[in-house]
């Protein structure tokens, strides 16, 4: 496709995968069929023990392919976002996928609002069935169509991720996305989200996966209390996870075990990141627990159907 002048910002789009050959082929193809041309395509492959990056490598020779030896969870979108050479990054998972005008309207939001550097899409399910991955946000518009907001995994400008860093590595997966949004509080930025950026995410079965969420949402969170939250909060956030968590514990739901894993190594996992511990100041504590801890009539939670 022939470059224009209003594609001169390159962007860079890094896929993130394990496994699920299928879906990152989707993933590709919807990145490389883009009306806006100026963009180059990073796949990191998180140790996948198979052949599917030989698969990709073959499929798509002009797609830079990054293979690493171990896996490292959610923090694995940093090696090729420090590759990127883009202005705009855009990572993604590989059960994501875009429309063909996505990227060109990401562009067209950043050139708009120069202020802006962290920008939240509106991730729903292609058939329109059950999952949905509407960030909590404000109610009144922080610009023309776009609301502050609690965005995981936003698109960001390669400066801006230069200032606030990328994944922690300690935050393998689940609440990752917390703690990136702490850095990104703290840094002054704000996140906002765009209900006009409709991308997909098809959210593939994975039979390990409520066994990883239990563990790793329990051990993150533990994480979260060492390394940034003040021990006057600690209360209202023990109670709320202690209810949480014994919900899943007491009810059977597919993440017991995994919970309880992680209730056992919670002492391991609280000293490891204490020698970490930057406590937030009270402007970044009051954005971060607006969003955790969500006020009726204060924001806008649409999977709890607040509007």
């Amino acid at each position: 496709m022939h470059k224009t002048n209003k594609d001169r910002s390159l962007v860079s789009i890094v896929i993130l995968r394990y496994k699920k050959l299928e879906d990152t082929l989707i993933a590709i193809d919807s990145a490389t069929d883009q009306t806006y041309s100026n963009c180059e395509i990073i796949v990191v492959d998180d140790a996948s023990p198979d052949d599917s990056p030989q698969a990709i490598k073959e499929k798509y020779p002009n797609v830079k392919l990054i293979r690493l030896k171990k896996s490292m969870g959610r923090s694995a979108h940093n090696i090729g976002l420090k590759e990127a050479v883009g202005e705009i990054l855009i990572p993604i998972d590989a059960d994501m996928y875009f429309p063909k005008n996505f990227v060109r309207k990401v562009v067209e939001k950043f050139d708009r609002y120069p202020d802006v550097s962290f920008i939240a899409p509106n991730l729903i399910h292609p058939t329109e069935k059950a999952f949905q991955w509407v960030p909590v946000h404000e109610r009144l518009e922080a610009v023309k169509g776009g609301y502050d907001c609690a965005g995981g995994l936003p698109f960001m400008r390669k400066r801006a991720f230069g200032r606030v860093g990328g994944f922690n590595p300690d935050i393998f997966l689940y609440v990752d996305e917390w703690e990136h949004l702490i850095r990104i509080w703290r840094a002054g930025y704000r996140v906002v989200y765009f209900p006009d950026l409709v991308m997909y995410h098809t959210y593939s079965n994975n039979p390990y996966r409520s066994i990883m969420m239990g563990y790793h949402t329990v051990v993150n969170h533990i994480q979260l209390y060492a390394m940034y939250l003040p021990i006057r909060i600690w209360p209202k956030f023990l109670f709320h996870h202690t209810g949480q968590f014994s919900n899943v514990v007491v009810t059977g739901k597919a993440n017991r075990l995994g919970t309880i894993k992680g209730l056992l190594l919670g002492v391991y996992y609280f000293l490891k990141a204490l020698p970490k511990r930057q406590v937030l100041d009270n402007k970044t504590l009051n954005i971060f627990t607006k969003y955790y801890f969500p006020k009726k009539g204060k924001v806008i939670v649409e999977k709890w159907g607040w509007k």
